[in-house]
């Protein structure tokens, strides 16, 4: 498996490592976060996107 699939994913994992994390529990957290995107992807039959979150921080702002 590569750590660099998508970019966020790699950072991801490098700030676990970083942040003291063991290599272990950063590759499981890194995987439950690959994961969760998938179950996404096939539940909302849609592509992902990665700047899905900011589109929707910007929806929310201008509903309020």
């Amino acid at each position: 498996m590569t750590k660099t699939l998508y970019v966020g994913i790699s950072e991801f994992y490098q700030h676990l490592v970083k942040a003291g994390k063991p290599k272990m529990v950063a590759t499981s957290a890194t995987m439950r976060k690959l994961l969760t995107i998938a179950i996404g992807i096939l539940k909302n039959a849609k592509p992902f996107d990665t700047n899905w979150a900011k589109i929707q921080q910007e929806k929310y702002l201008l509903c309020t």
